[in-house]
């Protein structure tokens, strides 16, 4: 009887310990994901950022491009009409496109850190769900271990035998009539 308390008694606790450390994992995990989190929505800010700051410059540049490029015309006698007007409308153009692809860039790449981010505190809230159910699951079983230690003893417990007989003796009574299952 001793040896069956024992048992229980290191089942409950190691079922305790188990638990405990599965939530404890869960929690961990789930402020992991928290901090990736956060660091994809400031990569996300950043990336806003970087695209605006680089649009800007773009834009600087293109004015300063586009400022040249009227001068030598000027200089070289020509006015705005015709071939040299097509010329400028088309690098004015262009100018605008390079600046809003770059904007665009910096959209896509920041919605993908905000889909990440996402996707992370998801996973976050996923961890912390397991931890409450790892702790409810605790305290089954911990109910559990001591039960089941006591609930194996009388099987362990009770005689080989049928009906009297031993199963060595049924088997060899049967084979002696000649009844069996060949």
């Amino acid at each position: 009887m001793e040896v069956l308390v024992a048992a229980a008694g290191f089942r409950t606790l190691g079922a305790i310990v188990e638990g405990q450390s599965q939530q404890a994992a869960y929690r961990e995990a789930g402020a992991a994901h928290d901090y990736n989190a956060a660091v994809a929505r400031q990569n996300a800010d950043q990336a806003y950022k970087l695209a605006n700051a680089q649009e800007a410059m773009q834009r600087r540049k293109a004015r300063a491009a586009l400022g040249e490029q009227a001068a030598q015309l000027a200089e070289s006698g020509f006015t705005y009409e015709g071939s040299s007007l097509a010329v400028a409308k088309q690098s004015a153009e262009n100018a605008e496109l390079d600046s809003l692809m770059i904007l665009y860039r910096g959209d896509m790449q920041a919605r993908g850190y905000q889909a990440q981010a996402a996707s992370e505190a998801y996973a976050g809230d996923v961890a912390r769900a397991n931890a409450r159910r790892s702790r409810v699951a605790t305290y089954f079983n911990v109910i559990g271990a001591p039960l089941g230690v006591y609930a194996r003893a009388p099987l362990n417990a009770q005689p080989t035998t049928l009906g009297g007989i031993g199963y060595g003796e049924a088997g060899s009574a049967a084979a002696t009539a000649g009844a069996g299952p060949w």
